[in-house]
């Protein structure tokens, strides 16, 4: 559990950049009904064929958190996911979707953090994948809602995790967001 504070300048740097990428992505004007239709097509149909290298990208993101607490994927798989998630929100939100926040950050910080604990693991280390995937949903969603205590009881409340996560999940969103806000001010 003590490597999961490695996820907190991750999840400020990621989570700083999703606000940044889905802030610009939002339209100036909202799109007329009948352009919707084949703008969210393309970003439903450019979803599609991402998923073809990745089938769990479409959706909330329950599949990257799944796979991402269950270590199952390749380093490869989660750096696209931690890439591609963000992207292809950003995509539908300027194609004038609306909502959809939470769970595609929970999820890139899912990854993040999974795709941290592969990648000590790869150099002799070891890290919980579980632990890491947690702590990177928590830190990264507190980041981008601007609320720690939320992200930690929001990620516990989907994955329930032991009862001695509950500490790490709020240690690490607290940890992200204060970095995460130190980050914002240096970088204005």
């Amino acid at each position: 559990a003590s490597l999961a504070v490695s996820v907190i300048p991750v999840a400020a740097v990621l989570g700083g950049a999703f606000i940044w990428l889905t802030e610009r992505a939002k339209p100036p004007i909202t799109p007329a009904s009948w352009t919707l239709i084949g703008t969210v097509g393309l970003a439903g149909l450019t979803t599609g064929a991402a998923s073809t290298w990745l089938p769990q990208l479409p959706g909330n993101g329950k599949s990257i958190v799944l796979e991402s607490l269950n270590g199952a994927g390749p380093l490869v798989a989660l750096t696209l996911a931690v890439v591609l998630k963000p992207v292809l929100t950003a995509l539908f939100l300027r194609a004038g979707a609306v909502g959809g926040m939470i769970t595609p950050a929970l999820s890139t910080g899912a990854a993040a953090g999974a795709l941290i604990a592969l990648t000590v693991d790869q150099f002799g280390g070891h890290a919980s994948v579980p632990i890491m995937a947690l702590a990177g949903g928590a830190a990264m969603l507190a980041v981008t809602q601007k609320a720690p205590l939320f992200a930690a009881v929001f990620t516990a409340e989907l994955t329930h995790p032991p009862t001695q996560m509950y500490g790490v999940l709020v240690g690490v969103a607290a940890g992200a967001h204060v970095v995460g806000k130190l980050l914002w001010r240096c970088a204005r």
